[in-house]
């Protein structure tokens, strides 16, 4: 059995967002924590990020660069 506890959704930009989601398997006694600190739903990006061989370098694309720098 799996428990997936929540916090109540924010608004970011007009769409309700959790931004922290456990999945917990009871089970096995082990839980999964999803914690969203920086979200923007206008970002563009490439779909070379997201395919199997991206992923593994995604978080050293020059795209997180990008987008903070666009924030400030």
């Amino acid at each position: 059995m799996k428990g997936l506890p929540w916090e109540p959704p924010v608004v970011i930009d007009g769409v309700p967002t959790s931004l922290k989601v456990s999945i917990e398997d009871v089970q096995t006694k082990t839980r999964s924590d999803l914690t969203v600190t920086n979200l923007r739903y206008d970002a563009t990006v490439p779909d070379a990020i997201v395919t199997p061989e991206g992923i593994a370098s995604a978080g050293a694309a020059p795209l997180w660069s990008s987008l903070a720098a666009a924030k400030q």
